[in-house]
């Protein structure tokens, strides 16, 4: 079994509305030394899968058909074996 941790942003060439609204905030709070805030979506998961290669596999079928937008979006897979 795997813990998966899946990222997924907007790719960056894509302008983030989101994290540029966040920013003004931080900036109107006087946090002016933050730069640049990218927003995203965070998902956790146990795969139950006989190996790594198996379990990513399966997790960007279901992503890839699922979960993002490929024209927009980017995403990222973390695994961990669990016991």
């Amino acid at each position: 079994m795997y813990k998966a941790r899946i990222i997924i942003t907007l790719k960056e060439i894509i302008p983030d509305q989101e994290g540029e609204a966040l920013l003004q905030a931080c900036h109107d709070l006087s946090l002016n030394k933050i730069k640049q805030v990218r927003t995203g979506h965070y998902i956790e998961m146990v795969i139950d899968s006989e190996n790594k290669l198996d379990a990513e596999k399966q997790l960007k079928a279901w992503i890839e058909s699922a979960l993002y937008n490929q024209v927009i979006e980017q995403f990222k897979i973390q695994l961990e074996e669990i016991k």
